[in-house]
């Protein structure tokens, strides 16, 4: 039981406009109900005293919940702009300082993104009541280790990661969707229907993505060769693998660098606020979910190139 200064008559009323903190941004909602716990009668939170059941503006009402007294704000100028401060400071948070993975900047391991492209469609500061759309992801230690490790295996020891890799980046996503319906993760929102289609999305951002951004420079001759393989069919049977998935050829790494910059490609996308928030709840229990198998999707070695390939790469 949490013991809290609640006080002694509410502090908001029904169908009153208010602001309300969720996660670390403030967002506007409307008073539903009002409900004063008592000792005894803490599900709500764990905490006592009156909590509000509120609906966000632009959710759906699937998203209505109840809410401590400690969240809410009173709808005035001076909390408005303490909302707009938040949300310019998460964005400034997810602004990049590099740049791709081809710029070979050590990847960043913020809990919003990684090494994320300029140049992408800002939320409307000038609109202080719009809900914020920016994903916010929170990466395990353990991973942000994996992509340093990544990163220096490539740009400073001449690595590349071995191609094809097994299991796959397709496959891992799959053994997730997997994971996902026979578990039913607290805090994801209908699992067993979801699953399917957020997991299809995101092989669809990997595919999309891969070659584009997700390459450091001393991997694009690779890339190259992969491409000329097994997307245009060459050493393959044409009705067996006539455009082959990148997804099915590459596997956790570049997945995991994927993940991270999801945010930044998710910011530039059309989804609305309930689907960024949705999609980042099943991202960051992915995350969660490849730390605890990372030996089962990880490379534990890298492959050493032959002096020919660096040798190309020197070239270009």
């Amino acid at each position: 039981m949490s013991v809290s200064n609640s006080p002694a008559t509410p502090t908001f009323r029904v169908d009153e406009r208010v602001l309300a903190y969720h996660g670390p941004l403030i967002y506007e909602a409307k008073v539903l109900e009002v409900r004063n716990v008592v000792e005894g009668d803490e599900e709500l939170s764990g905490a006592l005293g009156y909590h509000y059941k509120v609906h966000y503006k632009g959710w759906k009402s699937s998203w209505d919940e109840y809410v401590h007294f400690s969240r809410l704000l009173k709808f005035t100028e001076e909390n408005l702009a303490e909302q707009k401060r938040l949300r310019q400071n998460q964005q400034a948070v997810a602004q990049p300082k590099g740049g791709k993975y081809a710029k070979d900047k050590k990847p960043t391991t913020s809990s919003t993104g990684g090494n994320l492209p300029r140049g992408v469609k800002r939320s409307r500061d000038d609109d202080p009541s719009s809900l914020q759309s920016s994903m916010v992801l929170d990466c395990p230690e353990l991973l942000k280790a994996v992509l340093v490790d990544d990163w220096e295996n490539i740009t400073k020891n001449n690595m590349v990661v071995t191609i094809p890799r097994s299991p796959c980046a397709s496959e891992i996503l799959s053994h997730y969707e997997q994971y996902l319906k026979d578990e039913k993760p607290d805090g994801l929102y209908e699992p067993e229907n979801l699953a399917t289609t957020v997991v299809a999305g995101l092989k669809i951002y990997f595919d999309k993505s891969l070659g584009a951004k997700l390459l450091y420079r001393f991997e694009r001759p690779q890339y190259e060769s992969v491409r000329h393989k097994y997307m245009l069919g060459q050493h393959l049977p044409p009705a067996v693998f006539p455009d082959k998935p990148m997804s099915e050829v590459y596997g956790g790494e570049h997945l995991l660098r994927m993940l991270v910059i999801l945010p930044e490609m998710i910011s530039a996308s059309q989804l609305d606020s309930e689907s960024v928030f949705l999609l980042q709840n099943y991202v960051n229990e992915l995350l969660r979910y490849l730390a605890r198998n990372k030996e089962q999707y990880f490379l534990s070695a890298y492959e050493n190139t032959a002096p020919q390939y660096q040798h190309q790469i020197n070239k270009t």
